[in-house]
């Protein structure tokens, strides 16, 4: 099996001037969660540890084996969970071994407004096969920020205009210093009462939760 990963040129608009966006990352900290090793079902991302492996909750299935596999290399890491956040739908897993030798790293700061830059890397089902993955990397503004009640918490959000489909849930969305502020959680379409153009729009729910004592 070949793995793909398509690179969508990013630019934004900074002072009148088209200034270029480039993802620096190892190939290694971003792959796909994998349940009894054959069900493709969402993107991970290796944060803060080597062994360390982030992903949404309502991807991963406790009761299956669960693996990381490597988007470069196609190796598999069998994960074990080790948080399980329903409610900010976040689910931290460990392997036993380094799975790279540089995690993605967070903005502790968590300094998240409207109009922010932002660009996220997922898998993208509609471009896969059974014998070929494709990670996308895509980018895009916010559109909003706030809170919304999830279970019995208040959790923090961002919302985009975006590709999300469900293999993106779970991946990791980027600022442009090229760290880890949020994880794709949900998309819907969305059109105004007086119609107009259908939009996708994302939701990320931020990572720091996995912080938080």
């Amino acid at each position: 099996m070949k793995n793909f990963l398509i690179i969508t040129l990013l630019f934004f608009l900074i002072n009148e001037k088209c200034i270029p966006q480039s993802i620096n990352w190892d190939e290694n900290s971003v792959g796909f969660i994998v349940l009894d090793d054959s069900l493709y079902c969402g993107t991970g991302f290796v944060l803060s540890n080597p062994n360390t492996v982030i992903t949404c909750a309502h991807v991963v299935d406790s009761t299956k084996k669960i693996s990381f596999v490597v988007f470069n290399t196609e190796k598999p890491f069998t994960l074990e969970l080790i948080k399980y956040d329903i409610n900010n739908d976040i689910a931290v897993l460990k392997s036993q071994t380094d799975i790279c030798q540089a995690p993605l790293l967070p903005d502790t700061a968590f300094k998240i407004y409207p109009s922010q830059h932002l660009f996220y890397l997922g898998y993208n089902i509609s471009k896969s096969s059974s014998h070929n993955k494709t990670l996308q990397a895509d980018q895009t503004f916010i559109s909003a920020v706030g809170k919304a009640q999830s279970g019995n918490k208040i959790v923090d959000f961002v919302e985009f205009i975006g590709v999300g489909i469900p293999g993106y849930s779970g991946c990791p969305i980027f600022n442009d210093n090229g760290k880890v502020i949020a994880l794709m959680h949900e998309a819907w379409f969305k059109q105004g009462v007086k119609g107009g153009q259908v939009q996708l729009i994302n939701r990320a729910f931020s990572i720091k939760p996995i912080f938080e004592k």
